[in-house]
Protein backbone atom coordinates (compact mmCIF):
# COMPACT_ATOMS: atom_id res chain seq x y z
CA UNK A 1 0.00 0.00 0.00
CA UNK A 2 1.24 3.49 -0.75
CA UNK A 3 2.56 5.29 2.33
CA UNK A 4 0.16 8.20 2.01
CA UNK A 5 -2.80 5.81 1.86
CA UNK A 6 -1.49 4.02 4.93
CA UNK A 7 -1.20 7.28 6.86
CA UNK A 8 -4.64 8.49 5.76
CA UNK A 9 -6.20 5.20 6.88
CA UNK A 10 -4.45 5.50 10.24
CA UNK A 11 -5.68 9.08 10.65
CA UNK A 12 -9.23 8.11 9.72
CA UNK A 13 -9.23 5.28 12.26
CA UNK A 14 -8.44 7.80 15.00
CA UNK A 15 -11.74 9.60 14.32
CA UNK A 16 -14.75 8.73 16.40
CA UNK A 17 -17.68 7.72 14.18
CA UNK A 18 -20.64 10.12 14.42
CA UNK A 19 -23.21 8.91 16.97
CA UNK A 20 -26.07 9.06 14.46
CA UNK A 21 -24.50 6.19 12.51
CA UNK A 22 -25.08 3.74 15.34
CA UNK A 23 -21.64 2.41 14.52
CA UNK A 24 -20.64 -1.01 15.80
CA UNK A 25 -16.87 -1.44 16.02
CA UNK A 26 -14.79 -4.14 14.38
CA UNK A 27 -16.58 -3.96 11.04
CA UNK A 28 -15.04 -5.40 7.89
CA UNK A 29 -14.37 -1.86 6.69
CA UNK A 30 -12.62 -0.99 9.95
CA UNK A 31 -10.55 -4.17 9.82
CA UNK A 32 -9.57 -3.44 6.23
CA UNK A 33 -8.53 0.12 7.10
CA UNK A 34 -6.49 -1.28 9.99
CA UNK A 35 -4.73 -3.73 7.67
CA UNK A 36 -3.93 -0.94 5.24
CA UNK A 37 -2.70 1.36 8.02
CA UNK A 38 -0.40 -1.43 9.17
CA UNK A 39 0.89 -2.02 5.64
CA UNK A 40 -0.56 -5.53 5.51
CA UNK A 41 -1.66 -7.05 2.19
CA UNK A 42 -5.37 -7.31 1.40
CA UNK A 43 -6.41 -10.67 -0.04
CA UNK A 44 -8.45 -11.02 -3.21
CA UNK A 45 -11.66 -12.20 -1.53
CA UNK A 46 -11.67 -9.21 0.77
CA UNK A 47 -11.09 -6.89 -2.19
CA UNK A 48 -14.21 -8.35 -3.82
CA UNK A 49 -16.26 -7.73 -0.65
CA UNK A 50 -15.01 -4.17 -0.52
CA UNK A 51 -16.74 -3.38 -3.82
CA UNK A 52 -20.08 -4.24 -2.19
CA UNK A 53 -19.23 -2.33 0.99
CA UNK A 54 -18.21 0.76 -0.97
CA UNK A 55 -21.51 0.80 -2.87
CA UNK A 56 -23.45 0.29 0.37
CA UNK A 57 -21.61 3.10 2.16
CA UNK A 58 -22.16 5.49 -0.73
CA UNK A 59 -25.84 4.58 -0.94
CA UNK A 60 -26.35 5.00 2.80
CA UNK A 61 -24.49 8.32 2.76
CA UNK A 62 -27.00 9.72 0.25
CA UNK A 63 -29.68 9.74 2.95
CA UNK A 64 -27.49 11.40 5.57
CA UNK A 65 -26.21 14.88 6.22
CA UNK A 66 -23.25 16.49 7.91
CA UNK A 67 -20.65 14.49 9.79
CA UNK A 68 -22.31 11.11 9.24
CA UNK A 69 -22.40 11.61 5.48
CA UNK A 70 -18.79 12.83 5.41
CA UNK A 71 -17.62 9.90 7.54
CA UNK A 72 -19.19 7.29 5.25
CA UNK A 73 -18.01 8.97 2.07
CA UNK A 74 -14.46 9.28 3.41
CA UNK A 75 -14.46 5.63 4.45
CA UNK A 76 -15.76 4.60 1.02
CA UNK A 77 -13.12 6.72 -0.75
CA UNK A 78 -10.34 5.13 1.28
CA UNK A 79 -11.71 1.66 0.54
CA UNK A 80 -11.83 2.54 -3.18
CA UNK A 81 -8.17 3.47 -3.04
CA UNK A 82 -7.36 0.20 -1.28
CA UNK A 83 -9.16 -1.74 -4.03
CA UNK A 84 -7.33 0.24 -6.72
CA UNK A 85 -3.98 -0.45 -5.02
CA UNK A 86 -5.03 -4.11 -4.89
Amino acid sequence: MPTTLKSRCAAFLKQKPPAELGYVGDSIAERTLQLCAAGEPIDGELLELLEIMIADSQSTAEGLAGAAREYLLTSAALLEEIVAAG
